[in-house]
């Protein structure tokens, strides 16, 4: 069979109502972050004589060797060896009109593939290959251009040479105590949708909705197990089911009683950036609890400022709290559900341990896009976070916390850290602490 056949064999799985084509931004080639290079690329582009495409390559050499342990994206098992040379946060070969100049004197196609690539993660799981979309794009995040459904040939095109590789098994823990397969996986996932899609609740209790959704399965599978000795998840669809008929209303009933602790949220994001800011100090276990310990008085008691990683914005708490979020706005709270939504159709919540702290992980994301969005009002001296301001922390967020860094790894690498945020997701009050309005 040959490769062609094979290609048109795979089931490739596009999100609905989802278009892109390059705005021409050049924000994807800007900002802290490597840009690698396949190796084949590199062999290609290395050999090209810049400099009479552009002076400046008589001064600089375009691409570095980048040492491993110094990467900034997470590329599975291969990595890459060499990256854009970046000059004053922006590549190399990023012209002043926003044109890349390979494309523009070589054309697409000798590109490097991971340019080729952005904005798309092509994810391969039992069911097919799920395409994933960054939103550090400003067409994806803005939706615009055609539809991807319509180009679906190109897309199997990139797939086809892809740099980043991404697989998903078949098996999947639920929790630290039960393991699902994917179609009960699936069912999970569409529950969910289905939770996030009552957009007559705000973004916010609809997320805790989810939480107590997720809870009240895991609580349902150990009463089961408490009385029966033949226990099987596949009675997951069935509970489900039953909170189906009745409209999740059971879910949605206990929402008004929970309440969260503005301090406790200031000292989980606290330390959460703090490490984002500081990961490339090392430190060992002592370190580690000392820096936790400041961290925490810092937060706790609201002193000396925040520092905005990697923008370098230093916030006061004082002027953070006076700063309006608009929780009831109709575009933000549909930008917001978009995003989250995209996070779980490209399997977010499998990159972790379980899909219970997959979740709680992703509930650290959305605090992170409400606490950049807030500050990056308050640099602007705003009383009120505007559209913009939301649309940029997505960027921030996606680019520095989720999709293109390795930063999730620090959960794995720092277990004291690890600990300390795996005692704070099983509190009951996580969920509404995390969601509620920065205070």
């Amino acid at each position: 069979m040959d490769t062609n056949s094979e290609q048109s064999e795979i089931k490739f799985i596009i999100p609905d109502e989802s278009n892109y084509d390059c705005q021409m931004c050049g924000k994807c080639c800007l900002d802290f972050w490597d840009i690698p290079i396949d190796d084949e690329s590199y062999e290609q582009l290395n050999k090209i004589h810049w400099s009479e495409y552009d002076k400046r390559f008589d001064r600089i050499t375009p691409f570095i060797e980048v040492d491993k342990k110094d990467q900034k994206l997470s590329l599975g098992d291969e990595g890459y060896q060499y990256s854009f040379q970046m000059i004053n946060n922006k590549c190399c070969f990023l012209a002043s009109n926003n044109q890349c100049l390979i494309h523009t004197h070589l054309g697409h196609n000798i590109k490097s593939q991971i340019c080729k690539e952005f904005p798309f993660r092509f994810i391969d799981t039992p069911r097919g290959v799920y395409l994933g979309l960054s939103f550090a794009c400003s067409s994806i995040i803005e939706n615009r251009g055609r539809s991807l459904k319509e180009q679906e040939e190109s897309l199997r095109n990139i797939y086809q040479k892809r740099f980043y590789k991404s697989s998903l098994s078949e098996e999947i823990s639920l929790n630290n105590k039960f393991d699902i397969n994917w179609d009960i996986y699936l069912e999970i996932e569409k529950a969910i949708f289905e939770i996030l899609d009552r957009d007559f609740l705000s973004i916010e209790k609809r997320l805790i909705a989810v939480q107590v959704f997720l809870n009240m399965i895991t609580m349902a599978l150990d009463k089961i197990v408490q009385k029966s000795e033949d226990f099987k998840t596949d009675l997951i669809p069935s509970i489900i089911e039953s909170f189906r008929k009745q409209n999740y209303n059971l879910i949605f009933s206990v929402l008004s009683k929970m309440k969260g602790s503005q301090l406790v949220q200031r000292m989980i994001l606290g330390i959460l950036i703090s490490f984002r800011s500081g990961t490339a100090v090392k430190r060992n276990r002592f370190g580690t609890l000392y820096f936790l310990l400041k961290c925490y008085l810092k937060h706790s008691f609201k002193l000396g400022v925040i520092n905005i990683y990697p923008i370098n914005l230093k916030i006061k708490y004082s002027k953070l709290k006076d700063i309006k979020y608009p929780t009831d706005d109709s575009f933000f709270n549909y930008v917001l559900t978009r995003y989250l939504k995209h996070l779980m159709f490209r399997k977010e919540l499998l990159a972790h341990r379980d899909v219970i702290e997959g979740f709680n992980i992703l509930l650290l994301y959305f605090a992170l896009i409400k606490w950049y969005a807030i500050a990056l009002a308050a640099s602007e001296n705003a009383r009120e976070v505007s559209r913009q301001n939301l649309l940029n922390a997505i960027s921030l967020v996606e680019r520095y916390y989720v999709f293109h860094t390795n930063f999730k790894q620090i959960f794995t690498y720092t277990p004291v850290l690890s600990h300390t945020f795996e005692n704070i997701f099983n509190k009951k009050i996580y969920a509404p602490t995390i969601t509620m309005h920065i205070g």
